[in-house]
């Protein structure tokens, strides 16, 4: 009947359908044929659609394993074929794998499937993603090769129990760029460290940290996320490690002042150009100390936290001269400042005092506020803050500011001063008020 009607379809060039399939499965790459969004579906549509799907190798290159597909694997005799003939289709294209079970819900049999298939294409490894049951984590370590393989990005996810460790090792000929452990030591990862250049630390002590810094010379972006106290397991340095090509720096859940006053006492980034704390511990005087040490140009700090932070921040950023932009986020719990008396607000308004972020360009606030939003227009009332740009963003309903504060900042738009109040990082409450007016007048 297709041929009889001469659909569109079949008038298109081959490179248009391929292009058009890539973007209908690329929201879902899952080994599985249940999503109709899935790759495997268009082979079911005609033989002409199976053909070109299956000589596309853009449409098989990337996939996720999570547990209700290895379900139906293991149920299946035909899985493991279908598997392999997956990454046949690939033709030589790098890959992107995610396998997920953290649960350990997975048998042994499976894991032995899976990677006896994997491993013969580890030479075409790129982006490896593994969230897996610790047992089995030596089993992805790839087939010997010849040469380094193409690995770039690694992300190793476990929780390690004391009588698995021995069963424990991704062992690769690899040099990734980018990798990302939680809840997995160093000491059981065994890949070259020389070119790695970005770094995410999860779950981890903070001796680990310090290891990894001595092992790549290269590094240019850290996180560091709920990192604990030293577990005797590498040796912590007596003095500051410099590292000169880092570049970011991003602080996630280290709630221990100990284990961050550590972290900022032994590290040395001169070069750092960004730098993100988010619900930490704020030992202040370590952190400026960390700030003398470096001797940075810093361009955007990040910092969220609570009311405490709040009135202390101004001691902290008056320590950053060159700061160009700036995002707040601070938690209030329903005891928002009423007035103007914030010290962070007072000094970026003072006339006298014009050495305090001389340079700021762009502000930023979460949904609680440094300052009262009714306040705002006092900012620019400073002649070197006229040509700031300020950015609020609410995470509520569009009616959290009243009629008056709308009003007020309207204003302020209309005389060309730049202000914008987000909704959920989306919606401008500002120009939605006004199209409100608008149409309210009309009526």
């Amino acid at each position: 009947m297709n041929q009889n009607h001469d659909p569109v379809i079949h008038r298109l060039p081959p490179e248009i359908i391929s292009h058009i399939f890539f973007h209908y499965s690329r929201v879902n790459k899952s080994f599985t044929t249940s999503a109709k969004t899935n790759t495997l579906f268009l082979g079911a549509v005609c033989r002409s659609w199976r053909q070109l799907a299956w000589a596309t190798p853009e449409l098989w290159n990337s996939f996720f394993i999570g547990y209700g597909i290895v379900s139906r694997w293991s149920e299946s005799a035909h899985a493991e074929k279908l598997f392999s003939e997956w990454l046949e289709r690939s033709a030589a294209l790098p890959l992107t794998i995610q396998i997920l079970d953290m649960n350990r819900r997975w048998g042994d049999e499976v894991y032995r499937a899976m990677t006896d298939v994997l491993n013969k294409h580890s030479a075409r490894w790129y982006d490896m993603d593994l969230a897996i049951s610790e047992r089995h984590l030596h089993l992805f370590s790839g087939i010997a090769l010849e040469k380094k393989s193409i690995l770039r990005r690694l992300v190793l996810s476990t929780k390690l129990t004391r009588s698995e460790a021995a069963l424990v090792r991704f062992k690769m000929n690899c040099s990734p760029i980018e990798l990302k452990l939680a809840s997995l030591s160093l000491e059981y990862v065994d890949i070259l460290w020389d070119n790695l250049t970005v770094v995410h630390l999860s779950s981890l002590p903070v001796d680990e940290f310090f290891e990894v810094l001595q092992r790549c010379p290269n590094i240019t972006t850290i996180t560091l996320q709920k990192i604990t106290r030293p577990s005797g397991t590498f040796i912590v340095p007596n003095t500051r490690i410099p590292c000169p090509r880092v570049l970011s720096f991003e602080l996630s859940n280290i709630i221990d002042k100990v284990v961050l006053s550590q972290v900022l006492d032994l590290v040395k980034f001169p070069s750092l150009d960004q730098w993100s704390i988010s619900t930490c511990a704020f030992p202040q005087r370590n952190m400026i100390s960390f700030i003398e040490a470096s001797s940075f140009t810093l361009k955007t700090f990040q910092i969220v936290g609570d009311r405490r932070i709040s009135d202390r921040i101004h001691n902290l950023l008056r320590h950053f001269p060159s700061l160009e932009t700036l995002h707040l986020r601070f938690w209030f719990h329903d005891n928002l400042p009423t007035d103007s008396k914030v010290p962070f607000f007072s000094k970026l308004c003072s006339t006298t005092e014009t050495d305090f972020l001389p340079r700021l360009q762009t502000l930023k606030f979460g949904y609680d506020l440094a300052f009262p939003l009714h306040a705002l227009p006092k900012l620019f009332t400073t002649g070197h803050r006229r040509s700031l740009e300020v950015e609020i963003n609410y995470e509520g309903p569009l009616t959290i500011i009243g009629d008056g504060i709308a009003e007020r900042l309207l204003e302020l738009v209309d005389k060309g001063f730049r202000v914008k109040v987000l909704c959920n990082g989306k919606a401008d409450i500002l120009e939605e008020y006004r199209v409100k007016q608008r149409s309210h007048k009309e009526r």
